[in-house]
């Protein structure tokens, strides 16, 4: 059963105990980059060591499109810090571009991410 633990206009993350899953959903609102990542940072506080071990899934499918550097510099940091706490990631997309900038976001930073178009792929990837 979901449960939300943290909730704003940006972002909003669900617990799932029975499939040990957090879910992190970005919204449609629009924002500069300083105030993502400090929702980010005041939303990532909610995930306790009780989590680790747990997939996540980072639902993007809302989110405005950027490929900003300074978009893209300032997540590098909080995905280092996901990969590190969660040992299966997997960003969640609405489109094909979507899926090619995490792809190559992720190969820039030498860290594995899953990427995917389909919700049900997401929960497989996260429940193995």
């Amino acid at each position: 059963m979901k449960q939300v633990v943290f909730e704003s206009p940006l972002v909003t993350i669900e617990e799932d105990p029975t499939e040990r899953l957090i879910w992190v959903r970005r919204s449609t609102e629009r924002c500069d980059v300083e105030r993502l990542m400090a929702t980010y940072a005041d939303a990532m506080s909610q995930i306790t060591r009780s989590h680790r071990g747990w997939g996540m899934i980072l639902d993007m499918r809302e989110a405005p499109g950027n490929n900003s550097d300074a978009f893209e510099n300032s997540t590098a940091e909080l995905r280092a810090k996901l990969s590190d706490t969660f040992p299966r990631v997997v960003v969640l997309v609405s489109t094909v571009v979507g899926e090619l900038q995490v792809k190559r976001m992720a190969r820039e930073s030498e860290l594995e991410t899953a990427v995917t178009t389909d919700e049900a792929h997401a929960r497989r990837i996260c429940r193995t």
